[in-house]
């Protein structure tokens, strides 16, 4: 998988975490990946066979602002593109 989380204005977000979950976890299920952007945003994963063909919640989180996408992976490498949008002001 090769990701990049970025704002909506197409800059990319440093910092940010990204975790991976399957579909329909609670908060207290610790996610399968973690990782943290670098100052370009891209985040990237090589996972085991086993998890080809399953359906995954791809989370970006930097600060208050988040994101998230539902990726199937396969066999080729999967791209997501994550637009964090801050949450709206009270």
């Amino acid at each position: 998988m090769l990701g990049r989380v970025e704002t909506p204005y197409g800059v990319p977000i440093a910092k940010a975490h990204v975790t991976m979950l399957h579909p329909g976890a609670t908060a207290d299920i610790v996610p399968f990946y973690e990782y943290t952007t670098g100052s370009d945003g891209i985040f990237h994963a090589c996972l085991l066979e086993s998890f080809r063909r399953d359906l995954v919640t791809i989370w970006a989180k930097d600060g208050t602002a988040t994101a998230s996408a539902f990726r199937t992976l396969n066999e080729t490498v999967t791209l997501v593109h994550l637009v964090l949008n801050p949450p709206p002001t009270p």
